[in-house]
């Protein structure tokens, strides 16, 4: 299996790095700041969500290989995730815009179809990688957001900050050596 294709996010993350090349903060023609703030913030909604998943997902194979440290990092991870896509609505609400919310999950499996046979060092190394492509994607939309409002670039900065620790945490949890619980 390739594992650029397993975590979810890649559709969202491949989408959204071509809506930011698509847009200009130095444009001042097509959209007003405010609509150009909504598309941005809904793409960085979009990522938060992916994150969610990927966390979840670590969270059922960290678990099911029986690593407590691993499967406590990621159900932090993802109620983190949730609180950065719940303050991403309400800036999105503040500005006048409406959220997008997808109907239905396209950004990969689900946790409980994940593979029981997935290492769990295989996941971890997944999101990481994924997490350092948001990460990059959201420094991308904070600086288009510095040119249209200041506040949602400081609510993407925090984000960012945040999943940088989460980051660091994870590549912590990687970097210990395996250790059997019986």
């Amino acid at each position: 299996m390739n594992d650029r294709a397993f975590w979810p996010g890649t559709k969202v993350l491949r989408r959204e790095s071509q809506v930011l090349e698509s847009v200009t903060p130095t444009r001042p023609h097509m959209e007003n700041n405010r609509a150009k703030t909504i598309r941005l913030l809904n793409g960085a909604l979009g990522i938060a969500r992916a994150g969610v998943l990927r966390a979840e997902q670590q969270y059922c194979v960290a678990y099911r290989n029986h690593s407590p440290a691993a499967a406590a990092a990621a159900l932090e991870r993802a109620n983190e995730a949730w609180h950065h896509a719940d303050r991403i609505v309400k800036r999105i609400t503040d500005l006048g815009g409406q959220a997008e919310l997808p109907a239905t999950p396209d950004l990969g499996k689900t946790p409980s179809a994940e593979p029981h046979g997935r290492a769990l060092s295989i996941v971890m190394s997944a999101d990481l990688a994924a997490q350092r492509a948001s990460i990059k994607t959201y420094r991308k939309i904070a600086i288009y957001c510095q040119a249209l409002d200041h506040k949602s670039q400081k609510l993407i900065e925090d984000i960012i900050a945040a999943e940088e620790d989460s980051a660091a945490t994870l590549m912590g949890l990687l970097e210990q050596p395996a250790t059997a619980t019986p």
